[in-house]
């Protein structure tokens, strides 16, 4: 759940223009997604994703991981709802910027129009 997550966000960032390094974990990709001059992701969908890496992180390195079956399959839900997203969104930055090679100039000043939804 969270590697997949976290390579999408961190694949998505780069597309964008974001400089993303191995060092960078699934919460230093959030927070480069919700920056002021990017809005990729709203503090709210920013604070669901921290959340669930929380989760993520718990159960990988034996925190205390007390959540119910409930729980982790509505995480497992927004997981694939969130890479859905990021893999249609990306498509189709994609396929603009076949069109129009010259937006790969001008990403940083289009970020609220890179936001993290289908509706693009």
């Amino acid at each position: 759940m969270g590697a997949a997550l976290e390579e999408s966000l961190k694949t998505h960032a780069r597309a964008i223009g974001l400089e993303v390094g191995p060092k960078d974990t699934l919460t230093s990709a959030i927070t480069k997604l919700k920056a002021p001059d990017v809005q990729v992701l709203n503090e709210f969908e920013a604070k669901r994703l921290e959340a669930l890496a929380k989760m993520r992180n718990d159960a990988a390195h034996g925190g205390e991981f007390d959540y119910q079956a409930e729980q982790v399959r509505q995480a497992l839900a927004e997981v694939r709802s969130t890479l859905d997203r990021c893999f249609v969104t990306l498509e189709l930055f994609n396929c603009k910027l076949e069109r129009d090679p010259s937006l790969r100039s001008g990403l940083r000043q289009q970020a609220p129009s890179r936001r993290l939804t289908a509706a693009h």
